[in-house]
């Protein structure tokens, strides 16, 4: 199954990961500890509620109480 997703999409996938802790590392250094750590925190929670404003689908329970 796996060997049916193209190279490229790993490759997206690795400049992605790469790409976010460099801007994290970055953010560490030049913004407070507190408010960098927040928002790397914060991140997760913001998607799964950000996700019910998709096309198709709603906001529902589960997303707020992030179940």
């Amino acid at each position: 199954m796996l060997r049916s997703v193209p190279l490229r999409v790993y490759i997206f996938g690795t400049l992605g990961l790469f790409g976010y802790h460099a801007f994290y590392f970055s953010a560490l250094r030049l913004a407070p500890a507190a408010e960098a750590g927040l928002i790397a925190y914060l991140w997760p929670l913001l998607i799964v509620i950000l996700s019910g404003l998709l096309p198709g689908e709603e906001v529902r329970r589960g997303h707020l109480s992030g179940l």
